[in-house]
């Protein structure tokens, strides 16, 4: 989920873009600052519970992150080669094929853009602490009673990212919510404007392979790139036994 806007000052409004569980259906309105300052002013430190669960996401996220941008590096520089996985991963989540020359060639640029956005994540998770999240103890009633679990405004300095309490559960640690946060937070971090600076283009698996589908010529494709949920996805399935610890 993301806030559209700038710095926030008294003359500007910000997009909010919210999450609903477990479906994740969009819903979208305007903010004015005061509300976003209203939505945001319950919100408070992490519990040490917490941020036990939250750091053990972030770990994951960024072995994943390393992982991923590994295999796709050597790859463009000639070193290594794409795994089959690797290459049904970018054909589901970008549209992005490599079977032949020509779209080796064509897809060259776009394989380097998904490098950047990806490498600009990693950084981030990598330099935040307990200081970049916050728990908003009231997600939902705030925007109309939407439960939202995450949520960021992409253009905050700070890179604050707003977590339902619901969602750090440290008894579900080695469960549903860990596999759900590693992924959550490599969607929520593209947001920023300092890392990917992703939209909300599409919710769930199905609508983000449609995005990847209806991706025709390189700007599409590009396009597809700019999902913050198609790229959390895409490295899921590259790491999916380290993203799911409890299914295998």
């Amino acid at each position: 989920m993301q806030a559209y806007g700038q710095d926030p000052t008294p003359s500007r409004h910000a997009l909010v873009r919210l999450e609903k569980a477990p479906q994740r259906v969009e819903a979208t309105r305007s903010l004015s600052v005061a509300e976003w300052e209203a939505r945001t002013r319950d919100a408070r430190a992490l519990r040490p519970e917490e941020l036990r669960v939250l750091d053990a996401a972030s770990v994951r996220a960024v072995a994943g992150l390393t992982r991923t941008l590994s295999e796709l590096n050597a790859y463009l520089a000639g070193t290594g080669a794409l795994g089959p996985q690797t290459h049904r991963a970018l054909t589901r989540w970008f549209g992005i094929g490599l079977d032949r020359a020509w779209m080796r060639r064509q897809n060259r640029g776009l394989l380097r853009q998904l490098v950047h956005e990806l490498a600009g994540i990693r950084r981030a998770l990598q330099r935040f602490s307990e200081d970049n999240f916050r728990i908003d103890p009231t997600p939902g009633p705030a925007l109309g009673g939407i439960y939202t679990r995450a949520y960021v405004n992409p253009f905050d300095r700070a890179e604050q990212v707003y977590v339902a309490p619901g969602a750090v559960q440290l008894k579900n640690l080695d469960t549903g919510v860990i596999i759900n946060l590693s992924q959550m937070l490599i969607h929520e971090v593209s947001h920023f404007e300092s890392t990917a600076g992703a939209l909300d283009l599409g919710y769930g698996i199905r609508a983000c392979e449609r995005l990847a589908e209806q991706a025709t010529g390189v700007f599409g494709r590009a396009r597809a790139l700019r999902n913050a949920e198609s790229l959390s996805y895409f490295v899921s399935d590259l790491n999916w036994n380290e993203f799911h610890p409890s299914r295998h």
